[in-house]
This record gives C-alpha cells, structure tokens and sequence, in this order.
C-alpha cells in the first residue's frame, strides 16, 4: 500500500488545508527572482483523493487521504543555471477508506527531486531526465508558497492491488 501512495509523491516537493478556491488567488505573478533560495516543507495534503481499484473483479473505489506529520526536507532552487535539488523525507500518514473500512499508515517519504525549472503563468516546470512535472502555484507571501500538483498515478501489484491514485497534492514551504 505505501507503494503506491508514494509513487505518488515522488513527486518531489512538498504541501494548511484551506479550500481550493481560496487558494488560486494571486495579487501578482511570481517570477523566478523571488523563488529562488532554499525552502524547507512544512505542509503536506491530498484533497479529493480516490483510489480506483478492484477486488475480486469488482471495481470499487475508496477515499485516500494523505496527510504530513513531521517534515525533514527541503528544495533549493538556484538560478542561472535554473537548476532544483532536495533532500530529506517527510513522515506522512496515509488513510485510505471505504464504508466498513479504513486502513491508516505511517512512513518515511524521501523527497527526491533533481533536474532544472523554469516559471510561466504561476506554474513551476521541472524537467528531469525528460519528464516534465508541473506544480502551479496557489499562494505565495514572500516567505512561504504552497504548490498543488493534479496527480493521476496507476499502481501495479501493491499488496496485491493494481489501479489508479488520484487527487490534488498541496505542498507548502517556508524560505529558509
């Protein structure tokens, strides 16, 4: 099970649950010059996550919550070149349920992410090894910014299951 909710954050970077529509108001758009410098985690959320899966050959589907709990990383993202590296983990609870049921979990994430970025329309680009992901920016104060990435990972063979992980992954940080 961790398997497939961590393929999912792979991701990369990291996520105070506020409602989707607060969060995509921006006074002004956010340039390269004041993103750059090291930021260090310290909210992580999935909203309206879903699992789609199925047992016994009948599709269902179950709601997934990820939430951070201590976070140890940080992202540095240096200009000229435009370059991104990280390190560290976020311990993160994972609870996926359906009526009947729930299963919770807790683990280490490693946050890895390397390759270089670029910044268009308040959406953060990073390119690495050809895979680009995109992370579009929802809030940012000057000392903190929060990032929703949409997600849509398959799994295979996670505790037996294969499927589809979906949901919108909201990571803050703080500049350091």
């Amino acid at each position: 099970m961790k398997k497939i909710l961590f393929l999912l954050l792979v991701i990369t970077v990291i996520i105070s649950c506020s409602p989707d529509e607060e969060l995509n108001k921006l006074d002004e758009p956010v340039t390269a010059d004041v993103i750059t410098g090291t930021w260090k985690a310290d909210d992580l959320y999935l909203l309206n996550g879903k699992i789609e899966t199925s047992i016994a050959g009948i599709p269902t589907t179950a709601d997934l919550d990820l939430k951070g709990l201590e976070y140890n990383a940080t992202i540095t993202l240096n200009k000229d070149p435009n370059t991104i590296v990280s390190e560290g983990d976020i311990k993160v609870k994972a609870t996926i349920s359906k009526v009947g049921f729930s299963i919770n979990e807790e683990y280490q994430e490693p946050v890895v992410m390397t390759g270089t970025w670029s910044i268009t329309d308040n959406v953060l680009y990073i390119v690495d090894g050809g895979s680009t992901q995109e992370f579009e920016i929802v809030e940012f104060t000057g000392d903190t910014i929060k990032f929703k990435q949409a997600f849509n990972e398959d799994f295979d063979n996670v505790s037996g299951y294969s499927g589809t992980a979906k949901g919108s992954l909201y990571i803050g940080f703080t500049k350091q």
